[in-house]
């Protein structure tokens, strides 16, 4: 019985039931069983259990996803608030927040958008941290930043229960 990953009988890497994906012949990168040419990957479908494609991971943690939620949700509080009059947030902490959110709401963003860069197709651009700078602005920020990256990430309660 040959091994996997040799020409006969190529490593399985991801199927999601239209193409799979499978190691070239030196195991050295991922393409489409369709580009080699192989049909055997269709009966190792059945042997294998299927494993994510992770691109260069330059470090990334994906718990900063727990920083952007938490900044950008206190922070949707204090506009909230300053919008319509009804204060939800004490006044220290909505002070606190003026003066943290520039920093650390961009921080956490771009970390997170490393995270998601290098486990998704989703690449978020450096604009999503530039805007995240601005007060009013990084609720909106805020609110599409998480919309997409929830769209590109549905396996984010695996990675995050790590």
């Amino acid at each position: 019985m040959p091994e996997h990953g040799t020409a006969e009988e190529p490593d399985l890497v991801m199927d999601d039931g239209t193409d799979p994906v499978v190691r070239d012949e030196r195991g050295t990168r991922v393409v489409s069983a369709k580009r080699l040419g192989d049909t055997s990957a269709q009966s190792n479908r059945t042997k294998r259990t299927v494993e994510p494609v992770v691109k260069d991971d330059p470090d990334t943690d994906p718990n900063y996803y727990y920083g952007v939620l938490g900044i950008g949700g206190l922070w949707t509080a204090v506009v909230f608030g300053l919008l319509t009059g009804f204060h939800i947030l004490p006044t220290g902490v909505t002070a606190l927040l003026l003066l943290v959110s520039p920093v650390a709401f961009p921080f956490v963003i771009y970390r997170d958008a490393e995270h998601v860069a290098a486990h998704s197709e989703w690449s978020p651009h450096i604009a999503w941290t530039i805007a995240s700078v601005f007060w009013l602005v990084n609720t909106i920020v805020f609110l599409c930043y998480v919309y997409k990256r929830r769209k590109a990430m549905p396996a984010d309660k695996q990675l995050l229960s790590r």
